[in-house]
This record gives C-alpha cells, sequence and structure tokens, in this order.
C-alpha cells in the first residue's frame, strides 16, 4: 500500500510548486482552495496525460532521490532466492510503473530503463553463464525454469509499458529493440524463444503508433537477427583451429573424416589432445548452437509471419519489402545447405561415428522446416 501512497503524496506535495504562477494562491486560498488542489492532483497521478496541469518528473536529482529508492530496490528483489518475494517485487514494479508512468517525462524513463529495467536482464546473463558452465543437469533444468519465468513476464511487462508510455519511451526503441536481439541470438532455446515472443507482443501493441522509421527499425533488427542466427551446419564436419605453431593445424575449409576425428593428435610437449566429437566438447556445443539456431529460425519466420498477417495494413512498404528480404535470407540459406549432398554425407557419417543420440542430431536434409 505504501508503494502506491508515497508517489501520490509527492505529487501533493510538489504540484504547487511545479504550477509556477498558481503556487502563491494554492498557499494563500482558503482550506476548500487546498482540498480542491490535492483532489487535481490526485487526479492528475491515475493519469497518463497532461490535461489538468500534471507535473512531470525529470531526470534532476531531487526526482530521481524520490523514486529510485523504491524503484531499484523492487528491480534488486527480482532476483531474491525466495520465489514468492521474486514475483511479488516483479508484479509490484511493474504496477508502480503502469499506475504512475503517465507523470514520467522522457529523460526519466531513460534513467529507469538504465538503471531498474536493464539491471534485471543483466542479472539474467549471468544466470545464464552461470548455469550453463558450472552447473548439474538438474540445476540447469531448475534454473532454466526459473530464468524462462522471469524473463518471459519481465520482457511482456516491458513490451506493454513500451505500448502503454510510446510517447514518451519511443527513443527507447533502438535499445529495447537491442536488448531483445541478445536474447533471440543466443544459444539459450528457451531464451530465444522468450525474446521471439516479446518481439511479437511489442509489435502489436504499439504498431498503429509506428511511423515509417520504427517500422524500419523493428523490420531492420529482425534481418540482423535472422543473420545471427543462420545455422553453421559446415562447421560440425570441422576440426576446431588448433594454435599457430602447432603440427596438427587444420587448413579452413578442409572437412574432418571420422577416421582422422578418431585417431587424435598430440598436444604441445607429447600429450595426446582429445579427439573431436559431437558427443563432448567443441564438437557438442556446435551441435547445440546449430540445433538451437535452427528452432530459432523456425520462430522468427513464424514471427515475421504473424506480424504480416496482423498488421500489414499499418506497415510502411519499404518494411514489408525488408521483412521478404529477410524470408528470403532463411529459405537461400537453406537450400544451400539442403543440396549440399557431399556436406550431409559428411554429416551423417560424423554423428553416425560418434552415436550422437537420436534426439539430438540433426535430420537428414538438415534444414528442411527452414526451406
Amino acid at each position: 500500500l505504501c508503494m502506491f501512497l508515497l508517489p501520490q503524496v509527492a505529487l501533493d506535495q510538489q504540484l504547487p510548486a511545479a504550477t509556477g504562477a498558481s503556487s502563491g494562491s494554492h498557499r494563500a486560498g482558503t482550506a476548500s482552495g487546498t482540498s480542491s488542489s490535492a483532489s487535481t492532483a490526485a487526479g492528475a497521478a491515475s493519469s497518463s496525460s497532461n490535461e489538468r496541469g500534471q507535473m512531470k518528473f525529470v531526470d534532476r536529482d531531487e526526482h530521481v532521490y524520490f523514486w529510485f529508492p523504491l524503484l531499484a530496490g523492487l528491480s534488486e528483489l527480482t532476483f531474491d532466492p525466495r520465489p514468492e518475494i521474486r514475483r511479488s517485487a516483479l508484479e509490484v514494479l511493474f504496477d508502480v510503473l503502469q499506475t504512475h508512468g503517465g507523470s514520467f517525462a522522457e529523460s526519466f524513463w531513460v534513467r529507469i530503463f538504465e538503471r531498474v529495467l536493464l539491471p534485471i536482464f543483466d542479472h539474467v546473463r549471468a544466470e545464464v553463464t552461470d548455469t550453463t558452465t558450472f552447473t548439474s543437469e538438474r540445476r540447469r533444468a531448475q534454473e532454466d525454469a526459473w530464468l524462462y519465468e522471469t524473463c518471459t513476464h519481465c520482457l511482456q511487462h516491458l513490451v506493454d509499458l513500451f505500448g502503454q508510455f510510446y510517447e514518451p519511451m519511443g527513443p527507447l526503441l533502438p535499445r529495447l529493440l537491442e536488448l531483445l536481439r541478445g536474447f533471440i541470438a543466443r544459444s539459450h532455446a528457451s531464451l530465444a524463444s522468450v525474446g521471439v515472443a516479446a518481439y511479437t507482443r511489442m509489435v502489436a501493441s504499439c504498431a498503429a503508433q509506428l511511423d515509417s522509421n520504427a517500422w524500419q527499425q523493428l523490420i531492420r533488427m529482425l534481418q540482423q537477427v535472422v543473420q545471427d542466427t543462420l545455422p553453421d551446419v559446415a562447421e560440425l564436419v570441422m576440426p576446431p583451429l588448433r594454435a599457430a605453431g602447432s603440427v596438427d593445424v587444420q587448413a579452413p575449409g578442409t572437412p574432418l573424416t571420422p577416421a582422422a576425428a578418431a585417431s587424435g593428435v598430440l598436444m604441445p610437449g607429447g600429450q595426446p589432445r582429445p579427439p573431436y566429437t559431437l558427443r563432448e566438447g567443441v564438437g557438442m556445443r556446435r551441435l547445440v548452437r546449430c540445433r538451437v539456431q535452427a528452432g530459432v529460425q523456425l520462430l522468427l519466420v513464424q514471427a515475421a509471419s504473424e506480424v504480416y498477417a496482423q498488421h500489414y495494413h499499418h506497415m510502411a512498404p519499404n518494411a514489408m519489402v525488408l521483412l521478404a528480404d529477410a524470408l528470403q535470407q532463411v529459405s537461400q540459406h537453406a537450400r544451400r545447405v539442403n543440396t549440399d549432398i557431399a556436406l550431409r554425407k559428411q554429416l551423417a557419417a560424423q554423428q553416425a561415428a560418434d552415436r550422437v543420440a537420436e534426439d539430438r542430431c540433426l535430420p537428414d536434409p538438415p534444414l528442411l522446416r527452414q526451406e
């Protein structure tokens, strides 16, 4: 309750000072006049418009010092180890922003984005690095569920805020798109799917408010993330390059035969180097990345289809051209891979020789669904 009352108290106290010439009359007025001004402030605080002389919080010390202990504290609590605290903090944080966001000027939203919202996703990146590198499969599954839930809710709330307060938050579009691109391009299936879902949700929330330039930014980001996530199937049959001066340097573009992979090589000092395999080490990471990217490409194609089907009447013509180019890029890359018979044979032999589990193998052709 205090979290919602404190901002209202601030508006009641600061509104007379912010309304300039009317401040003297408020101080000298009668009790009924004071009551009227308080009612006006309350009405202004619950509305996102300026119709009643509502003050705007800007990027000034006195405004920052009032709001940020509350907002930054809630941001920190979104990664509290206790699930009930985490969920409550997340909901209260975005409820406060949705309720009082109409009182925030553009500069204040920029500060909130940098110091309150982005740190939540910095936590996500740190947690992903930890759970994908240093944890067991069981704990990794638990952490993935936590990250998926947190990221889903955070990104949903964030893009809803962007649509609700598009006018002051509009300049943040490039940074928001870069944030979503970072999620989609990660070699983490859950986070990539969350990023794609947030992208389509953002388009739906503000499609009618976007101008031609904003549409170009939206679709160009889709093009860029398509390029970022094109699966590199050929690298699955290539050994990693060795250190300069080593006797086993592999020439770029030279395929690795199963016999060569099984033979192993010597590390500097005569120690045997583990053979290249798709079941562990570099080979396994490449296979996982390739599978995730193939899945992300399907999600991006679906997202592009939804954006066009639901919002084509709002889209600028040049944005439609960019969208068609992105889809063509997916199709052409998949066709190049699928028609490379030699690559398909090498991949099938490599997966068979390494005894890769059936549920982790790439199919043949590898990118048929994408094409």
